[in-house]
C-alpha cells in the first residue's frame, strides 16, 4: 500500500501543477481568444505600417484592435494583407466600420440604409476571402456634421445651449423606423455568422428610467431592444470636461459601468478616452496622465463590464512610454461615488 501511494504522489502532483498552471492563465486572461479579449485599444486613423508595427505592442498587453475600416477600403487588397497579419500576430481584430463623411461617417437614425450597403459589402468580402474577423462595430452617434454644429454651440454659447440643440433633434417617427432597420440588420449580420458590438454615448444609459426613448432620439442612436452582441459606452472623461468644464474622478465611469452592467448584463462594455491629440473632433483636455486613465479603468473592471477599450492606439502612440498606459491586470476598485449622480442627474434634467 505505501508502494502504491509512491507511485500515485508523483502523477498526484502533475495534476495539481497542470490545475495550477491553467487557473494562472485563466486569471491572467491568457486564455481570452483574440477578438474576445477583455482589454481592447481603437485605432482610427493610422497607416497600415503604423498599425502592423504596434503588434507586438498589443500581442505583450494582451490586446485586442478595434480597427476603423472606412467603407471606401472594403476589398482592399493592402487592408486585406493588413488583416491577415494581425491574425498571423496573435493581434484580434474587429471591424469598426465608418461611412463618407457625406453619409454621416457613424450609423445612426438617418443613414441606416447606407450603413447596410457598407455591412453587407463587407460581410460579401468577408466570405469570399476567408478574412479572420468575427466581429463588426456599429459606432452609433450623430453624424459627424451634426456633431461638429453642437460641439461648435458648447463652445460659443456654454453646455446649456448645446445640451438644447441635442434636444431639437428628437424625430420619433424616423427614430421608430430607424430602430427595425437595425434591429432587423443585427439579425441578418449575425445569420452571416458574424457577432455585431454597438458602441455610443453613456448618456444613453438614463434613458429608460422614465419609460420611453426621448434621449436616444435625440442622439439619434437607436439602441435598447436590438440584440446586439456587446453594447460599450463611451466614458470619455475628455468630452465630460468639454461638456462640464471639469475634469471628473473614477466615480463618474463606475456609476456608467454600474447601469451599464444592470442593463445589458455580460454584454456590457465600457470604452475610456481621450488619450493624446488623434480624434476626429479635438477635445481641450485629453488623459493629463496615465495613472489617471488606469484610475478609471480600474473602476470600470469593479464593475464587472465584459471589456474595457480605450481610445485610442493613435494617441498611445504618442506618448514616450505607451505601454505604461495599458495595464488589462489593473486590481478592480470601487471609488465613493462623489460627484456622479450629480452629473448624470444634471444632463438627464437638460435632455429628458
Amino acid at each position: 500500500m505505501h508502494s502504491a501511494l509512491q507511485r500515485a504522489l508523483p502523477f498526484a502532483l502533475l495534476i495539481l501543477a497542470a490545475v495550477l498552471i491553467l487557473m494562472s492563465a485563466s486569471c491572467s486572461g491568457e486564455q481570452e481568444s483574440p477578438g474576445e479579449r477583455s482589454l481592447a485599444v481603437w485605432s482610427e486613423f493610422l497607416a497600415d505600417d503604423d498599425v502592423r508595427a504596434a503588434f507586438p505592442l498589443l500581442v505583450e498587453e494582451r490586446s485586442d484592435l478595434y480597427l476603423a475600416i472606412p467603407a471606401a477600403r472594403i476589398g482592399d487588397p493592402d487592408l486585406e494583407l493588413l488583416l491577415r497579419d494581425a491574425h498571423d500576430a496573435g493581434v484580434g481584430v474587429r471591424a469598426w466600420l465608418l461611412l463618407d463623411r457625406e453619409d454621416g461617417y457613424w450609423p445612426n437614425e438617418h443613414n441606416v440604409d447606407i450603413m447596410r450597403q457598407a455591412t453587407m459589402a463587407f460581410a460579401d468580402w468577408r466570405d469570399q476571402a476567408a478574412l479572420p474577423v468575427d466581429w463588426i462595430i456599429f459606432d452609433m452617434e450623430m453624424s459627424l456634421e451634426r456633431s461638429e454644429a453642437v460641439a461648435a454651440k458648447i463652445k460659443a454659447d456654454g453646455s446649456v445651449a448645446g445640451l438644447t440643440m441635442v434636444k431639437e433633434g428628437r424625430d420619433p417617427e424616423t427614430f421608430v423606423r430607424s430602430k427595425e432597420a437595425f434591429r432587423q440588420l443585427v439579425v441578418d449580420l449575425q445569420a452571416r455568422g458574424l457577432k455585431v458590438m454597438a458602441v455610443t454615448y453613456p448618456l444613453i444609459l438614463d434613458d429608460p428610467e422614465d419609460g420611453d426613448e426621448d434621449i436616444s432620439d435625440e442622439f439619434d442612436v437607436p439602441i435598447f431592444d436590438i440584440p446586439w452582441n456587446q453594447v460599450s459606452f463611451m466614458v470619455y472623461q475628455s468630452m465630460i470636461f468639454d461638456l462640464l468644464g471639469e475634469w471628473q474622478g473614477p466615480d463618474v465611469v463606475k456609476s456608467y459601468a454600474d447601469t451599464a452592467v444592470e442593463l445589458f448584463d455580460d454584454r456590457a462594455a465600457i470604452a475610456l478616452g481621450i488619450v493624446g491629440s488623434a480624434g476626429i473632433t479635438e477635445v481641450a483636455m485629453p488623459y493629463p496622465d496615465a495613472e489617471t486613465l488606469l484610475a478609471d479603468h480600474a473602476a470600470a473592471r469593479g464593475s464587472s463590464v465584459g471589456s474595457i477599450s480605450i481610445y485610442s492606439l493613435d494617441g498611445l502612440l504618442q506618448q514616450s512610454m505607451p505601454e505604461t498606459w495599458i495595464d488589462r491586470d489593473v486590481p478592480p476598485t470601487h471609488p465613493v461615488d462623489v460627484t456622479a449622480e450629480y452629473v448624470r442627474n444634471l444632463v438627464r434634467g437638460l435632455l429628458d
